[in-house]
This record gives structure tokens, C-alpha cells and sequence, in this order.
């Protein structure tokens, strides 16, 4: 009966191994991508560790909603096929709402969207935009106000990104507390380049909340960023709230 017993136990603590295997070695999707409709088909199906590939080649006037949630450790991710190789232009812009969400090696080059080029909307957190570009995203008027990159919700990170060029009325990247959760960013190691004089208030290269939310505290991180003729007004960084850190930026030619 010890032996009948033994084998038993030993019997059931393969099966739990086997369970716990199969578990924990769940293949990982990878959605081919080449327009804004197949991302939102691809995001109703995506879990968390999942990744949507987009098509190397010009993406022209995509609206693109990235929206659905990973979990820490494992976020979804929106990449391009080759880094550097997926351009979007014309109108097209990008929307990021939910958690744990990244976007990898996408251009936003040489067309304009008055509403944005990247928004974090206010339902995001934890959500990442890494090695991507944003340059000449300009309107034909250049007293068109609008932001490149708006950061709402919280515990969004920017980084390791090249923006350049903006030569209209506006904020490269502007981290908005007007609805709350909020704060808790990351602005870090990234490239800002060629902002021009704009002849007046108004052309930040990078701004925090504003004076209606002066009251509230921040608490976002701007570091390790460079600034290259970023001459877009006498404020480069506008400080309009508490409890910022700026630490190991490098200003040059500004």
C-alpha cells in the first residue's frame, strides 16, 4: 500500500509539473499589420506579451487607435517591422489608451495632424513610445497651434526618441494634469532638435500642466535629454506645477 501510495503522489506532482509547464510556455503572438483597421482587429484578439508588427513602408493619413491592456512585466507591443522603416504621414497620428501598452521604431515625418502627432490619452498608464521619430510634422500655417506629443493619464514614459524641426505655435511635448490619474512620467534620453524662433509665448520644447493646474504636483522625471537649437522661445522647459525632477539634461546652441 506505501508503494501503491507513493506512486500516486509522484503521479500527481508530474501532472502539476506538466500543468505548470505548459502554463508558463504559452507562445507569444506576432500580428502582421499594414493598416489602422488591422491593428484595431489585431488589439480585439492581442494579450498581454503579444506583439503587432507594422508592414515596413508609408503609412499615409492613419488614424491609429492603439488601445488594450498588458500586464506588468508583459506589455503589448506595437513595432515596426524594421525600425526606421515604417513612415506615417499625411494626417496620420497615433493613439495610445491603456496599460502597459509600448510602441517601437515608428517615423512621424514631414506631414501634421492639428490635434497631435502622439497622444497618450487620459485612460493610459504605463504605456511606452521608444526609438521613434517625430520631425517636420509642421501645418502650412505656422500659427496653427498644436502639440507633437501630448502626455495625459499616468506613469507614461517617452524616451530614447529624435524630435525635430517644429517651426508652428505649440509644445513639442506637453504632459497635461487635466484629468486625473495623472503624472508620473518619464521624459528621458531623447534628441530635440532645430526649433526655431516663434516670435512670442507659446513654443516650448517641452511643458508641464499649465496655470490652471499650478497647484498640483507632477511628479515627472526629465532627464538625460539633449536640446540642439531649441530656440523656440525663452522658456525651453516651462515648469508649471510641483514636485518635477530635472536632472543631466545638456543644452547646446539653444
Amino acid at each position: 500500500m506505501k508503494i501503491l501510495h507513493n506512486y500516486s503522489a509522484l503521479c500527481i506532482q508530474f501532472l502539476i509539473a506538466i500543468i505548470l509547464f505548459s502554463t508558463f510556455n504559452v507562445q507569444a503572438e506576432d500580428y502582421p499589420v499594414t493598416d489602422r483597421d488591422e491593428i484595431i482587429a489585431a488589439m480585439n484578439q492581442a494579450q498581454p506579451g503579444d506583439t503587432l508588427t507594422m508592414a515596413n513602408g508609408v503609412w499615409r493619413d492613419q488614424n491609429i487607435q492603439f488601445s488594450g491592456n498588458g500586464v506588468p512585466g508583459d506589455s503589448i507591443l506595437l513595432r515596426a517591422e524594421t525600425p526606421g522603416h515604417v513612415i506615417l504621414n499625411g494626417s496620420s497620428r497615433l493613439s495610445i489608451d491603456g496599460q502597459y501598452l509600448k510602441v517601437d521604431g515608428l517615423r512621424l515625418v514631414g506631414g501634421y495632424n492639428t490635434g497631435s502627432a502622439i497622444v497618450f490619452e487620459s485612460g493610459s498608464q504605463h504605456c511606452r513610445v521608444t526609438n521613434t521619430e517625430v520631425s517636420e510634422f509642421n501645418p502650412p500655417n505656422s500659427s496653427t497651434r498644436y502639440h507633437w506629443v501630448i502626455l495625459k493619464g499616468s506613469h507614461n514614459r517617452v524616451d530614447h526618441c529624435y524630435l525635430s524641426g517644429k517651426r508652428h505655435s505649440g509644445v513639442v511635448v506637453h504632459v497635461s494634469l487635466s484629468s486625473s490619474p495623472y503624472g508620473f512620467h518619464r521624459i528621458d534620453h531623447n534628441h530635440f532638435a532645430d526649433i526655431p524662433e516663434g516670435g512670442g509665448n507659446g513654443f516650448e520644447t517641452i511643458k508641464i500642466a499649465g496655470g490652471a493646474y499650478s497647484n498640483l504636483f507632477g511628479n515627472t522625471i526629465v532627464e538625460n535629454n539633449y536640446f540642439y537649437r531649441c530656440s523656440g522661445e525663452m522658456e525651453i522647459i516651462s515648469n508649471k506645477c510641483h514636485n518635477n525632477l530635472y536632472r543631466y539634461n545638456t543644452f547646446v546652441e539653444c
